[in-house]
């Protein structure tokens, strides 16, 4: 899955994995059928992510907590096109939908959002 630096996340869309690479500060996503890399979002140039650490894909979009700029994005799995959805005021490094509830892991502890 490319020659890239520690994977923190791994997220499963049909078809395809999204890797998440913190220090690279970078998400990718690789064919299963091929194992090649077909999106790349981020990187040390283009400073889209800092420390991004988990994602999770639901509903046809892929949430990535961007744990160095404090917030949750939420990455378009039709267009790639990236969106903050939640900010914060401190690291984000997990997020889940559970039964209709949001639940966030930040740096402080764990709270449910709705």
């Amino acid at each position: 899955m490319g020659s890239y630096n520690n994977i923190y996340s791994l997220a499963y869309e049909i078809g395809f994995l999204w890797c998440v690479y913190p220090t690279s500060n970078m998400i990718k996503k690789f064919s299963l059928n091929t194992f090649k890399e077909e999106v790349s979002i981020g990187g040390v140039i283009d400073k889209i992510f800092n420390l991004p650490e988990f994602a999770i894909a639901y509903d046809n979009k892929l949430y990535v907590c961007d744990m160095g700029n404090d917030r949750i994005c939420i990455v378009d799995l039709g267009t790639n096109e990236i969106k903050e959805y939640l900010k914060f005021n401190e690291p984000t490094w997990e997020y889940f939908q559970i039964n209709g509830k949001e639940i966030v892991r930040l740096k402080s502890g764990i709270y449910i959002l709705n």
